[in-house]
């Protein structure tokens, strides 16, 4: 029997747990059509809750001790995932897949980190040490969900195959909702001047 390489999508979502928290009832068909048609992860517990460390294991499969990500990557002290470290994107490039990245990469203290070297092609994101902040809650996935629709169109019929990684900075960021709306901030300044001030 001859089995087609298959083409590998993996949508990375911050700060979300199991879904059986869902209220009863509560009809997501999106989300459902992925899990029927694609692969849940039920048993992959995170063994460090730091946005950071978690994905630097993710990526490479190793422990926070082994990868060297120890806190988030949001400053030059922080520290970031080495560019020597063999991650996911070395491990299918390897085997023959091409490989993208869009979103939030968050292990490397740069704005536009050297995706290549941890072997990722085309990655387009924003990569800036506030997620999370203010004022970012609704920014960032609707231009991560339109790159990797066009990178999907454009792959769709390659005879390659391909693992691309979506990285939605949401719902970590959905918390803040309405909060990070301007309008929203001018309304209620009392309850917002704290948030700034941190």
């Amino acid at each position: 029997m001859n089995m087609k390489t298959p083409n590998i999508l993996l949508i990375v979502s911050d700060q979300e747990r199991q879904r059986d928290w869902l209220p009863a009832g509560l009809d997501l068909p999106a989300r459902q059509r992925l899990l029927d048609e694609g692969l849940e992860f039920t048993n992959y517990y995170t063994h460090t809750s730091p946005c950071s460390p978690s994905r630097a294991t993710l990526f490479t499969g190793q422990y926070m001790l082994q990868h060297g990500v120890l806190e988030n990557s949001t400053g030059p002290e922080n520290t970031n995932l080495p560019t020597s470290t063999a991650t996911l994107g070395h491990m299918l490039r390897n085997v023959g897949y091409k490989t993208g990245y869009k979103g939030k990469w968050h292990l490397q203290n740069q704005r536009y980190p050297e995706m290549e070297k941890y072997g990722f092609g085309d990655w387009e994101g924003n990569d800036s040490a506030w997620w999370g902040l203010p004022g970012t809650g609704t920014e960032f996935d609707e231009p991560i969900t339109d790159q990797t629709i066009t990178w999907l169109k454009e792959n769709a019929t390659s005879d390659k195959p391909w693992f691309l990684t979506t990285a939605f900075v949401n719902p970590h960021d959905i918390m803040w909702f309405p909060c990070d709306q301007p309008w929203w901030q001018v309304d209620n300044k009392a309850e917002t001047d704290h948030v700034r001030e941190t």
